[in-house]
């Protein structure tokens, strides 16, 4: 049996989650890509506003992001993108 430390595997992701969104969001504003990013604070349930948001900009691509506490909870898809997969 592997005894695994998932505590400090959870203080390892959340220390280099800052850094990591930088590089990807500079990724995408690379000027050699045709690349718009938008940021939006909208009510409502979650799901039903992130899909009015992208039909109203006629998204091409939503990203979601997992909010897991914990290592198994980051593995596993949630509650708001399963809403959007279902749409």
């Amino acid at each position: 049996a592997v005894d695994v430390n998932f505590a400090a595997l959870d203080v390892e992701y959340e220390r280099q989650i800052p850094e990591r969104f930088a590089r990807f969001v500079a990724a995408l504003r690379d000027p050699r890509r045709e690349v718009v990013i938008l940021t939006e604070v909208r009510r409502g349930p979650p799901a039903d506003a992130i899909l009015d948001a992208a039909r109203e900009h006629h998204a091409d691509l939503v990203t979601a992001g997992r909010q897991g506490r914990s290592l198994f909870e980051r593995l596993t898809v949630g509650r708001v993108t399963t809403a959007l997969l279902r749409g």
